[in-house]
């Protein structure tokens, strides 16, 4: 917190910390000033305590503030202690995963296993229209939630922000660079996930469609 403190005689301001009220402060023309006046609450940088309320800051988590630079060297500080405490079981299970391509295996397995629902849906239509409603249902939140995550969040920084964020790309890039913690890059690659999960979900419906059709044929 700071005191605004304004110079009678020749109008200059200051901003003077809370812990000199009552006390006497000379202005720059030479005048005598009493430090009293509205208090005003300080936008300052927790690393280098410098007043960021007129420049780039960064606020995290918690409610701190950051100027530029010291942000970028926070990130900096903050990669390399993740790397450093990276546990090592992990590592080598990554490692291991990685080494058998875990993720070629699993998706022509994952489309196999599609491809057998979609014949047993043909069977029971029931099952299909049950399956396609839970898809649908799981891949629409998932689509909901990315918008969420993606255009809402920036908001917390400020209504200009939010609304920079949501029209220009390129201010969301710097956005989740500047904050991290969040990651937006990730629920633009999930939108794609939960569309082919609608598909999916839209397929079940054709199958017991055709397979009643045929039935009532």
């Amino acid at each position: 917190m700071s005191i605004g403190v304004q110079c009678e005689k020749c109008g200059r301001r200051y901003r003077v910390l809370e812990d000199r009220e009552g006390t006497q402060m000379t202005c720059a023309c030479g005048t005598s000033v009493l430090v009293e006046g509205p208090r005003y609450e300080d936008k300052l940088c927790v690393r280098c305590g410098i007043d960021v309320t007129h420049l780039t800051r960064t606020r995290d988590a918690v409610g701190n503030y950051y100027c530029q630079p010291c942000w970028d060297e926070a990130l900096r500080i903050a990669r390399e202690q993740a790397e450093e405490e990276r546990d090592h079981e992990i590592g080598w299970l990554t490692a291991q995963i990685e080494r058998f391509q875990l993720r070629r295996i699993a998706s022509p397995m994952l489309a196999l296993a599609t491809l057998a629902l979609l014949a047993v849906g043909y069977i029971q239509p029931r099952l299909a229209v049950f399956l396609g409603a839970t898809l649908m249902i799981l891949g629409g939140m998932l689509l909901v939630a990315c918008t969420i995550w993606l255009y809402v969040v920036p908001f917390r920084d400020g209504f200009d922000v939010g609304v920079a964020c949501m029209i220009r790309r390129a201010k969301r890039i710097e956005w989740a660079e500047r904050n991290p913690e969040f990651n937006l890059r990730r629920p633009a690659s999930l939108v794609l996930t939960g569309f082919i999960i609608m598909v999916v979900a839209a397929c079940f419906f054709i199958v017991a469609q055709v397979a009643r059709a045929n039935g009532a044929a």
